[in-house]
């Protein structure tokens, strides 16, 4: 999704409440403070590496971390996160915005992400049992 895609949605979703901020700086760092907190909370399989010479958030499985997601540089970036992940990211940046939904948003970006969760670790656990001792393995 691109980062002007992303605005469009956060606005959609802060219609009737608040609107996003127009400063491009302040919304830029409230995305990035939203991008760390989603790094932190989501097995996200596009943040997953085994490069730990750039900016780590955490350890993965194995010799395995998750990198800290870019923040976009422009409308044109697309968002370094799994698509699934930019929903959960609207949710929780709409939740720094909204005066009247703080806790919908936030708690809707936990659900989503806590689903995208549920879903990366079956997968892995699939791959896990397909390829046992050939493939992915904790």
């Amino acid at each position: 999704m691109t980062y002007k895609k992303f605005k469009s949605l956060l606005a959609g979703m802060l219609v009737g409440d608040n609107i996003p901020p127009t400063d491009p700086e302040v919304m830029l760092s409230l995305v990035e403070m939203a991008l760390d907190e989603i790094a932190t909370q989501a097995d996200s399989m596009h943040l997953l590496t085994q490069n730990r010479f750039g900016a780590v958030s955490r350890l993965g499985v194995g010799s395995y971390v998750y990198r800290t997601p870019e923040t976009p540089m422009d409308d044109d970036s697309e968002l370094d996160l799994d698509h699934e992940l930019c929903f959960p990211l609207a949710r929780l940046t709409a939740s720094y915005i909204s005066k009247e939904n703080k806790a919908y948003h936030h708690s809707e970006a936990s659900r989503l992400t806590k689903m995208y969760n549920s879903k990366v670790r079956e997968l892995l656990e699939s791959i896990k049992l397909n390829n046992t001792g050939t493939g992915y393995e904790t």
